[in-house]
C-alpha cells in the first residue's frame, strides 16, 4: 500500500522546517512531500506498519470525525487503469493531487451505491 498523503496534526513546526514551507496543506500531500516531512528514507520501503516498531499506524480519536470515503482510479497508472484502487477522505484539503481526482461510486452486490462512511 502506498500512503500518498496525511493530515498533519502533531509536529507541524518540525515538518515545516524539513520541507522549508509554511502552508500545512502542502506539507504531506504526495508521497515525496510526505516522506520529506516525516524524514522517511528508502529504508522504509516495504515496511510493515502493523508491527509498531520505529514507524506504525495507530488509531486516535483526538482529531477524528466521521468522514465519507471516496474511491478513484490511481493517478499515473496505466495498467488496470479502470479499477478504483485509490481511497481517500472526501472533502479533505490534504488529499494528494485533488485536481486530477475523479471519484467513482462503488456499488454493492445489488447494484446500489455503497455508503462509504467511516466513523472513528
Amino acid at each position: 500500500m502506498l500512503i500518498r498523503a496525511i493530515e498533519p496534526v502533531h509536529g507541524i513546526p518540525l515538518m515545516q522546517r524539513r520541507r522549508g514551507i509554511v502552508n500545512i496543506h502542502d506539507l504531506c500531500r504526495g508521497p515525496a512531500r510526505l516522506c520529506q516531512a516525516l524524514h522517511l528514507g528508502r529504508e522504509f520501503d516495504g515496511w510493515n506498519l502493523l508491527l509498531g516498531c520505529r514507524l506504525w499506524i495507530t488509531s486516535s480519536t483526538d482529531h477524528a470525525t466521521a468522514v465519507s470515503i471516496g474511491t478513484s482510479q490511481r493517478i499515473g497508472v496505466t495498467s488496470n487503469g479502470k479499477v478504483s484502487l485509490r481511497f481517500f477522505a472526501e472533502e479533505s484539503p490534504f488529499v494528494s493531487d485533488p485536481k486530477r481526482l475523479t471519484t467513482t461510486k462503488r456499488k454493492d452486490e445489488n447494484g446500489r451505491e455503497e455508503q462509504n462512511n467511516c466513523h472513528p
